[in-house]
């Protein structure tokens, strides 16, 4: 909390701020599910759809807590391959496809996850509802179902393997049924046109008394995915006794590189940064006195997107969004009034290097980037001309 009396950030028992910071995260995290009310708030959320999808299929640092969400996918052996990658395909289907079908170009599905053993790779898209045929959403979904049959170029395997896949969509529980029809439909019309659709089915998400659940709902869906999903399986717990807030940390896995509207882009860019700055105010909030800081913009992208930022397809974006952490940090903690020497250091490590003399001067630091308003993160001023800018 902040005190009236001399308007420092301090514990509810008196703590100073570097020693209670760890619970001033755990507040804001919980303030980015505020938001989202009602019962399928959440559920018709594909980021949140898409973040439940990452959390089956990682170890979390949280595994073993009673609210950590549970890694079910990874322990039946399937792993994250790409989020947002293109479907490529062989040219001879390329060709069929634009030129018959006119479904040109390489969807690009929100994730694809290895399997083991040999079994079909699952090609996963987040939907927030059902939709028809004649949906805006049908030719997405017709490429989709035509390109998930071999996703051996999408992942990389020696020329002449084949790679089996299954295009799996994830959607409220209520729509999955529905949405599988619609999936059956569309295959068929595939196999009209003589294309061979993937095989194709639904999970259901839902939320009850115990948190989310998922369960293979409808439709083909491959083993072992749906020996484990046979049954609603609570994937995360609810952490607390709100129905409005069936998660304790709600991740953004944003990557500047999968297609999206540009005010999505700028909102998921506000949330990433803002997760970033957070994180510098931990590093600075924990360390003790005197001491020379060193925030690095790598590492900080790393914890803000849990490590996502290294599945990131294209380099140069990671690159920017790493010079973006300390130049937003700069400029905020340039605002301090006592402020300590600082010197950024650019090139293919990005970092902020801080020299701070007592608590207080820390304490400062912590305070500016913690009171700085989210909505203006994007909105930082032109940076000025150095002396040997071209």
């Amino acid at each position: 909390m902040r005190t009236s009396s001399d308007g420092r950030w301090r514990a509810l028992d008196g703590r100073p701020l570097h020693a209670a910071l760890v619970a001033l995260l755990e507040h804001y995290n919980a303030l980015l599910a505020d938001g989202l009310t009602g019962r399928f708030g959440v559920l018709a959320d594909p980021t949140f759809q898409l973040n439940l999808l990452l959390w089956m299929q990682q170890q979390l640092p949280t595994a073993g807590s009673p609210t950590s969400p549970k890694s079910v996918l990874r322990d039946a052996g399937y792993a994250v391959h790409a989020v947002g990658a293109k479907l490529v395909c062989s040219g001879e289907l390329e060709e069929k496809l634009a030129v018959d079908l006119e479904l040109r170009g390489a969807p690009q599905p929100d994730m694809l996850a290895s399997a083991p053993g040999g079994t079909a790779w699952p090609v996963w898209e987040c939907k927030a509802s059902g939709f028809g045929t004649n949906s805006s959403t049908t030719r997405q979904a017709l490429k989709i179902l035509a390109r998930s049959r071999d996703v051996a170029l999408v992942a990389g395997a020696q020329p002449g393997r084949e790679i089996l896949g299954a295009a799996i969509w994830l959607t409220r529980a209520d729509d999955a049924n529905a949405l599988n029809e619609t999936l059956d439909d569309l295959a068929a019309q595939l196999a009209e046109d003589d294309v061979a659709a993937a095989t194709s089915g639904v999970v259901g998400i839902d939320l009850d008394v115990a948190g989310v659940t998922a369960q293979a709902i409808a439709g083909d869906v491959p083993e072992p995915l749906q020996s484990v999903l046979a049954q609603p399986i609570v994937v995360l717990p609810r952490a607390d006794d709100s129905e409005q807030n069936p998660r304790p940390l709600y991740f953004i896995p944003f990557d500047p590189g999968v297609q999206q509207e540009p005010e999505e882009v700028k909102r998921c860019l506000d949330i990433l940064l803002d997760r970033a700055r957070m994180e510098a105010a931990s590093v600075i909030g924990l360390t003790a006195t005197p001491a020379t800081i060193v925030l690095q913009g790598h590492e900080l992208l790393s914890a803000a997107t849990i490590g996502m930022s290294a599945r990131w397809q294209d380099h140069g974006d990671r690159q920017k969004a790493a010079a973006k952490i300390v130049s937003l940090l700069e400029h905020e903690l340039s605002m301090v009034s006592d402020r300590p020497l600082m010197r950024s250091g650019e090139g293919a490590m990005p970092h902020l290097d801080i020299k701070v003399h007592n608590d207080d001067q820390r304490d400062a630091l912590v305070e500016a980037i913690v009171a700085a308003a989210p909505s203006s993160i994007t909105e930082l001023p032109p940076a000025q001309p150095k002396l040997f800018d071209e």
